[in-house]
């Protein structure tokens, strides 16, 4: 069964980059000025999953900044 975690916005989702971790954490990487603003798009009711939100500047400070090119 797959269940709906986090409902972003048309603007930003505000979460740069996402993964779950060993012990079924789910991680959540951001900056400082979107960081805040993620505890109000999660969806209400959904299972009982543990998350953790990383605020990491030096990665994402800009928006887009974690896209790479190969």
């Amino acid at each position: 069964m797959l269940w709906n975690y986090y409902i972003a916005d048309m603007y930003s989702d505000r979460i740069l980059y996402g993964a779950w971790t060993k012990d079924n954490t789910l991680v959540f990487y951001s900056n400082s000025m979107y960081a805040d603003h993620i505890k109000y798009f999660f969806v209400r009711n959904r299972p009982n999953i543990k998350y953790e939100i990383i605020v990491d500047d030096s990665r994402f400070a800009a928006k887009y900044r974690w896209t790479e090119l190969n």
